[in-house]
């Protein structure tokens, strides 16, 4: 029999993916623990779900291995390109099995299966156990109506919901993909996808993170000390994401853990996911004596009644507090947070949206700004119809209004994500836009705000992004092109010569520096001079 495993992750740049992740957790569970596995060839397939081309490529080949089993690691990235290969794969591999997993289709797998024949079978929540007795199954013939957390498809085509599987409760029980060897460092791109734990204790109506979980399961620290040393000590690796929704969570062990890291290599790359009003002076010290090269802070909103909505609650006075504290401490490997923001949220307004931009500008921060999106399987999606939520109907969900964020808002919303956009890239637009902004004394946001409705006006539609996790694709040049058409069109308005002298000195200090630039924009850069 032969398995193939197919992950279809955002690859910004690169051409290998990551080490870690569900698919390796299956497959290392599936080596380790089946007793045919001498009769059973597997193969890990790494595709991009930002891959714009046509997908023949994928296709053939999943094809060309000439699997049994196919099965799909899917997510709401990466749901749609799924749909597409499995209609042209099934044509083309008529008897292979093809399986579903992930929090995409583990809360309406039934309504899935009939939308789509081409599925044969959906596992519902954690795969290890389940993935493996499936497989069993199949290899040796058997009905699979034992099988626990799965929907599936008869013989004659009947869709059948078998019983939820209770989550296994000992996390260690799991076999290791970095210490049985089904993940290979070296053939990785360098960059190692970790968790420690599964689930998380906060209980935020809009998110999977708890995944139907009712507490946090922890892998022991042994054996994360046994892989971090691996890891750490691997001349393959360039960084650590740890992918625990809140690293600080537990102030203690988060602290064995960091210690684990000094131990064996303090230098190593180290990203981290926190809560900021979590920290403590004791971790901060001890995030300070390592290579911190990112920190992701959901701040979501400055809006504590946006945030009493969806079950979450921030104290802004400490997060200001420590965010200071932990900047100094690790200044010598990380310049600036990425703070995340979810617009449209429920009893939330575009005011707000404002406010919580300038809030993370007067912290330093880089912003992660995305619209607040409706996942089945989320108490939010169970209360949406109350807060009169209107949201896509197609992965990833995203809201379009609610009760009190209407489209107005969510367009001004759009015009001001242009804006950060700019602000973002730092340099010479986060010089202009603040000289603009000394001079007219206003907040960043309205500044931002104005860039983008100017693009909206002209119906420069390709330059908008409801979210900023995917990569802006232009050129510098182009960039650059679109911004000056904004800023010659805002000085002829404002007339201010002192400020076009300001902003005139600083482009051509940009241009005398970037002579790619300067070559390409030579006939906008006059059009500019002369407006202003």
């Amino acid at each position: 029999m032969k398995v193939a495993f197919v992950m279809i992750d955002p690859m910004i740049g690169k051409r290998l993916h990551r080490a870690g992740g569900a698919i390796y957790a299956l497959s290392s569970y599936l080596k380790d623990r089946n007793p045919y596995i001498s009769g059973i060839d597997t193969k890990i397939f790494n595709f991009n779900s930002l891959y714009t081309g046509p997908l023949n490529l994928y296709i053939s080949a999943i094809v060309d291995y000439k699997p049994d089993v196919i099965g799909f690691s899917t997510y709401c990235w990466n749901v749609e390109i799924v749909k597409n290969l499995i209609r042209s794969i099934r044509k083309l591999l008529p008897d292979a099995t093809v399986i579903l997993g992930g929090p995409e289709v583990s809360y309406n797998s039934e309504e899935l299966m009939s939308d789509h024949k081409e599925i044969d079978l959906i596992i519902r929540g954690e795969g290890e156990i389940t993935f493996n007795e499936v497989i069993s199954h199949l290899y040796t013939n058997k009905e699979l109506t034992g099988v626990s957390g799965i929907t599936y498809r008869t013989k004659n085509g009947n869709v059948v919901q078998n019983a939820d599987r209770p989550l296994h409760p000992v996390l260690d029980d799991f076999p290791s993909p970095f210490l049985n060897g089904t993940i290979n460092l070296a053939e990785s791109d360098g960059e190692v996808a970790y968790e420690t734990v599964r689930g998380c204790k906060f209980r935020c109506s809009y998110c999977l993170h708890t995944k139907g979980m009712s507490h946090v399961r922890e892998y022991s620290l042994e054996r994360v000390e046994e892989e971090l040393r691996l890891i750490l000590l691997s001349p393959c690796v360039k960084i650590i994401w740890f992918l625990d929704p809140t690293f600080n969570a537990e102030e203690e062990r988060a602290l064995k853990v960091l210690e684990i890291i000094e131990r064996y290599n303090p230098n190593m790359p180290l990203a981290f996911e926190i809560r900021a009003d979590l920290l403590t002076d004791r971790l901060i010290e001890q995030f300070g004596r390592l290579n911190v090269a990112e920190v992701g802070i959901g701040l979501q909103s400055y809006s504590e009644s946006a945030n009493k909505h969806i079950h979450r609650k921030n104290n802004i006075e400490i997060i200001e507090e420590k965010l200071g504290k932990l900047k100094k401490a690790i200044a010598h490997s990380c310049e600036q947070f990425d703070i995340d923001l979810i617009y449209g949220l429920p009893g939330d307004l575009f005011e707000n949206y404002k406010k919580s931009v300038d809030y993370i500008l007067y912290l330093g921060g880089r912003i992660y700004y995305q619209p607040l999106r409706i996942f089945k399987g989320t108490q939010l999606y169970n209360d949406s119809e109350d807060y009169g939520i209107v949201f896509n109907g197609t992965a990833p969900y995203n809201v379009l209004s609610n009760s009190t964020y209407d489209m107005e808002q969510m367009v001004s919303s759009y015009c001001l994500n242009v804006g950060i956009d700019y602000i973002n890239r730092g340099g010479i637009y986060n010089d202009i836009i603040s000289a603009i902004k000394e001079a007219k004394q206003c907040a960043y946001s309205d500044i931002l705000q104005l860039i983008g409705r100017y693009f909206w006006d002209k119906q420069a539609y390709d330059i908008f992004r409801v979210s900023n996790w995917t990569p802006d694709d232009r050129s510098d040049a182009s960039v650059f092109d679109d911004f000056c058409q904004f800023l010659g069109s805002y000085m002829l308005k404002e007339n201010n010569m002192d400020l076009s002298r300001k902003v005139r000195e600083k482009i051509d200090g940009y241009l005398d520096m970037e002579k790619d630039i300067s070559k390409s924009m030579y006939s906008q850069y006059g059009y500019f001079q002369l407006t202003i």
